[in-house]
């Protein structure tokens, strides 16, 4: 049997009155469990290297509440989904620039024609002579 109480200016109060209501109390206010609590222990008690070497799941979340970096946990992961969305929204631009240059029809049979039928697409060198062509069509 376990109880929790809370004193407060002389008064006691029941909080919990099992093992387990008691372990899920000390757990919800602590942000720790029993292992991870042993661990945060040995700290100060010049056995850092046992935290180091314990798993990586539970280091990070020790390290995490002691630090407080779950802030910095939700900015990464914002930080990361942006980053995804604007890739994609590159990609998806990159591939509209595609399909506009593929669809040039040149006027004449020359280098322009050539590079857009090429798989390789050389993007710089067609809007360059399509610049070219459209000044040369401007001045008939």
């Amino acid at each position: 049997m376990a109880e929790l109480y809370e004193i407060y200016e002389g008064q006691e109060k029941l909080l919990a009155s099992s093992i387990r209501d008691v372990d899920e109390l000390i757990k919800e206010i602590m942000q720790l469990d029993a292992n991870q609590f042993r661990q945060i222990l040995m700290i100060p008690q010049n056995e850092f290297r046992k935290l180091l070497t314990s798993d990586s799941k539970d280091k990070e979340l020790i390290l995490q509440r002691l630090f407080h970096t779950e802030y910095y946990q939700l900015i990464q992961n914002r930080l990361k989904d942006e980053a995804k969305r604007l890739r994609e929204l590159v990609e998806r631009s990159l591939q509209d620039r595609t399909l506009l240059l593929k669809s040039i029809e040149p006027r004449r049979v020359d280098e322009l024609s050539l590079l857009v039928k090429d798989e390789t697409l050389h993007d710089i060198k067609i809007l360059f002579l399509l610049q070219e062509e459209i000044k040369e069509e401007s001045n008939f």
